[in-house]
């Protein structure tokens, strides 16, 4: 589908007013010292979840994570009748999601969690104890191969732009071209989650006045941010929609 252009709202204004704000701040406070460590920190959350996660998740599938690290977690379950009863064959039977919520609830898990255990379950032709031990031992491979990476990463790129002067590659004071250009990117991620942070309370207030029967803001809102045309493109729509989504997701965690 062909974007096409729109005279921008305000919202979308006010967000590109800020990015350029953030970019000609982080440009002109380049990247100093303590800006390799947040770089590098960035660097290694990255790698760490595209680098560990798929590696956790092939590990996973190998006989190792099925029975080796399963077995060992299933045995440090309780022998109560909620970990001992067989699961269903269909796997993705609510009744066997049901059992393992009971499993977990003894175990005193929020229920708030559950649901991040219970889908991360692949040994479901066993006992309550095996599946939620399939489940412990993803987390457990997931946590371990992310930390792994992240750790490599951050002091691989310490090192590399770190010289042997104290000084960085980023030149004086994080003030040569590639510091202040890297001043920039670091300060438009932040900016970003800044408004990224708003949109979620505006989408709240959005939410609360629309369920009370008062419509103004969201009339406002659809308006200003073309909510009912996805033909055009806009930015602060762009942040609005990904705000929704995430509170979305946090309700259905909460109500399940």
């Amino acid at each position: 589908m062909a974007f096409t252009i729109k005279l921008m709202g305000i919202i979308d204004i006010v967000i590109l007013i800020l990015l350029i704000l953030a970019f000609l701040w982080g440009f002109i406070k380049g990247f100093g010292k303590h800006g390799v460590g947040r770089f590098a920190f960035l660097g290694g959350c990255l790698v760490g979840y595209f680098g560990g996660v798929p590696l956790a998740r092939v590990v996973m599938s190998t006989s190792f994570g099925t029975d080796t690290l399963t077995s060992f977690f299933a045995s440090k379950l309780p022998t109560t009748s909620s970990f001992t009863t067989v699961l269903t064959t269909d796997m993705t039977s609510d009744t066997n999601q049901s059992l393992m919520s009971t499993a977990l609830t003894e175990l005193k898990f929020p229920t708030f969690f559950q649901s991040m255990f219970i889908t991360r379950a692949t040994v479901l032709d066993k006992t309550v104890s095996s599946a939620l031990g399939s489940s412990f031992s993803f987390w457990t491979l997931i946590g371990f191969f992310v930390l792994l990476f992240f750790f490599l990463t951050f002091f691989i790129i310490k090192a590399i732009c770190s010289k042997k002067d104290g000084t960085t590659i980023f030149g004086e004071n994080g003030k040569g071209f590639l510091g202040r250009f890297a001043g920039s990117v670091s300060k438009i991620v932040i900016m970003a989650i800044i408004i990224f942070a708003l949109m979620l309370v505006l989408v709240l207030i959005d939410q609360l006045t629309y369920s009370k029967g008062i419509t103004n803001v969201h009339d406002w809102l659809t308006r200003d941010l073309t909510l009912n045309d996805s033909s055009t493109f806009s930015i602060g729509r762009l942040f609005y929609n990904s705000a929704a989504s995430f509170m979305n997701w946090i309700t259905l965690r909460l109500n399940k």
